[in-house]
């Protein structure tokens, strides 16, 4: 077991950033693992997290300090070299900041942590331990912003730290990682370093998106400034940011389903090559939902009605029966009835997924989202809303457009699709729906949507991206 540790004080960095390196340690972590929290602060912490308070030790614990005094502003992380004692376990362990984006596997670090180690800055200047201002303030080549080590092989440090506080803390006031270049408690050997090309510096290196790790430091030397994750642009690392997600937090409570496909009912004679043979029966309809509980099943218009599906009427009655409203896109309405305007206004907020309404759906605000527009994050509209897709062979998807790449791929061997799917095992007729939603493949599908979303979902439906 993998114990991985993080500090939370202050204002600086939300609960947010707990969330995301829980999701980004999981999706680049194979084995099993815990991700502990020191912080006084639990609020919105994801429950995947062990919270653990703040130990009460004087002078490191923030209440002795923060807001008080600036020099060695980071003593807090002091704490964690007691870890062992702290948790009851011997580790191993591998402690992050909370400012740094994984950006691959991490399976390495268990075999490492049985010697300790942690980051050597190789972006600063090779020279710069000579110069007699960077002595002055005591600079450093070390970076504490991962660290890995084994049972209570750093308390070494957490002694001396607090024997000699007076002398540490004003000693090297610019921070912790000073400290572990001119002092040396445990010896001038104890830390090793991580392979340099598993890490890098986002602000002060190329951007390398084969490293382990990015970290945002700021400030390492006069002259250089950077950004925060909060700044950030670039998708990729954005994507890396949001971390390993259940596409579905809980269970969809809303289908969109496409009940046949053999009626080209568009307008347009192109659209006749996407004919075929397919139409779900009440049958298969009882046996996709026999067992699953839907709040709305909405009834799509993409090429067929649905209304020509043989069993149109009785599956709308099975429905209803079962407390499941049902809705129907407004092309199928001809002459709309008194009812069926009705049933369009009291469902405003469950609107059909067509072309027209897709562009007006209100995006909801959640945990994967920033608020600000720049920062453009792959997401799906299903997902925030609790949706399915269900083509009329009874394949499950999470994006009508989705449905429809895949559907195109077969038809032009060169299409630029990158989804990964099993039409087989994600057939609703034959295997579990919920199984369905939360297998290998329906997980694969959505990584590979975050990598890089076709045209088509950029120019069509404009929620992912």
């Amino acid at each position: 077991m993998m114990h991985f540790l993080c500090i939370k004080w202050g204002d600086k960095y939300s609960a947010e950033y707990v969330n995301k390196l829980y999701g980004m340690i999981d999706a680049n972590y194979v084995n099993q693992f815990k991700l502990i929290c020191f912080t006084d602060e639990p609020e919105n912490i994801r429950d995947e997290v062990t919270v653990i308070p703040i130990p009460d030790i004087e002078p490191l614990h923030p209440k002795y300090w923060f807001g008080k005094e600036n020099y060695c502003w980071d003593r807090s992380k002091f704490i964690l070299f007691n870890a062992s004692e702290w948790l009851q376990t011997e580790g191993p362990f591998c402690y992050f900041d909370l400012d740094i984006i994984i950006q691959n596997s991490i399976d390495e670090f268990y075999e490492l942590a049985f010697t300790p180690h942690m980051l050597r800055p190789h972006w600063q200047p090779k020279d710069q331990l000579k110069m007699r201002s960077f002595q002055n303030i005591r600079g450093t080549y070390y970076n504490s912003s991962c660290m890995l080590w084994w049972n209570d092989q750093p308390k070494k440090i957490y002694d001396d730290v607090l024997q000699n506080s007076d002398v540490v803390f004003k000693a090297f006031y610019k921070g912790t990682d000073n400290y572990h270049e001119w002092r040396r408690p445990s010896g001038a050997k104890f830390w090793k370093f991580l392979p340099e090309d598993y890490y890098y510096s986002y602000n002060y290196c190329d951007t390398d998106y084969d490293a382990k790790l990015a970290l945002f430091n700021q400030n390492v030397y006069a002259g250089h400034t950077g950004i925060s994750i909060e700044e950030l642009e670039d998708n990729i690392l954005l994507n890396h940011w949001h971390g390993k997600y259940d596409m579905y937090k809980d269970l969809p409570t809303r289908a969109i389903v496409e009940l046949t496909n053999k009626h080209n009912d568009t307008g347009n004679d192109f659209n006749k090559i996407f004919l075929g043979d397919d139409e779900l029966k009440l049958s298969d309809i009882k046996s996709i939902f026999e067992d699953y509980k839907l709040e709305w099943v909405t009834f799509l218009f993409t090429l067929s009605d649905p209304r020509k599906a043989i069993d149109f009427y009785e599956i709308c009655e099975w429905f209803e029966k079962r407390g499941t409203k049902v809705s129907i896109p407004d092309p199928c309405f001809e002459e709309p009835t008194k009812e069926q305007r009705q049933l369009a206004e009291d469902s405003k907020e469950n609107k059909p997924v067509t072309y027209e309404t897709l562009k007006q759906f209100k995006h909801a605000i959640e945990y994967r989202n920033t608020q600000e527009e720049v920062k453009t994050v792959v997401d799906c509209e299903a997902r925030n809303n609790s949706h399915i897709y269900i083509n009329a062979s009874g394949n499950i998807f999470p994006c009508s457009y989705i449905a429809r790449d895949l559907t195109e791929n077969k038809l032009y061997p060169y299409h630029p699709i990158d989804y990964p799917y099993n039409w087989k095992y994600n057939n609703a007729t034959k295997y579990n729906i919920e199984d369905i939603i939360y297998n290998n493949d329906f997980e694969n599908m959505n990584d590979a949507l975050k990598k890089d979303p076709l045209s088509i979902c950029k120019v069509k439906c404009g929620r992912c991206v």
